[in-house]
This record gives structure tokens, sequence and C-alpha cells, in this order.
């Protein structure tokens, strides 16, 4: 896992989940729910004698018609970015796009590559 192209990962973990609709920092105004968005928010260096470790902070936004759905997709996400890829979440939040008639959750990782 490489921190530049940890969006490749996040796709490949969670595509089946959503059906294939998983999309790097944008979705159209179009495409049905649900699905997920992600986005890398930064890189971070720590440096010793002979190496670094890296860690990563993503974002990731699923949207659902349903709060009941997005909530469920939420917990089955939350799974396998522990299981597939070691991810810590560091936060988590919820919105309602009223225009749009869905529901969000917002939920926020720390991933060491």
């Amino acid at each position: 896992m490489n921190a530049l192209s940890i969006g490749l990962d996040l796709n490949r973990v969670l595509k089946d989940l959503f059906s294939g609709r998983v999309y790097p920092q944008y979705a159209g105004l179009d495409t049905p729910a649900p699905f997920a968005v992600y986005n890398r928010d930064a890189i971070t260096r720590e440096y010793n004698k002979d190496t670094y470790v890296e860690y990563v902070q993503v974002g990731l936004s699923i949207v659902s018609n349903s709060y009941a759905e997005a909530i469920e997709l939420a917990e089955k996400v939350d799974d396998l970015m522990h299981s597939k890829l070691r991810a810590r979440m560091v936060s988590a939040g919820e919105a309602y796009a009223i225009d749009d008639k869905i529901y969000i959750q917002e939920l926020n990782y720390s991933i060491d590559t």
C-alpha cells in the first residue's frame, strides 16, 4: 500500500459494497444512491534514522436515500476499513442534503502505509 495511491486501495475494498459506485472526490448529481465518495486529505511522514512511516488521512462520504441504509453501510465500511486497510477512525459525522433528499455519513480515517 502506497500513500499516494491509497484511493485505488479504497476503491478496491469498497466497490463490491456499493456495486462499483465508489468515486474519488466527486460523484455526479445524477449518480444513483447509494454510493461513496473518498478524498485523500493529507499525507504525513515520520522519519527515523533508517526509514520513515507514512500516515494517510482519508475522508469517506456515504450517500443514501435512507437514513437506516446510510448507517448500515457506514458500519460495513468501518468493518472493511479496519479489516482490509488497518484504518483507524478518527471522527464521524452525518448530514442531510435537503435539496437532494439524501442522507450522508462522513467517516474520517488515519491509515499507516
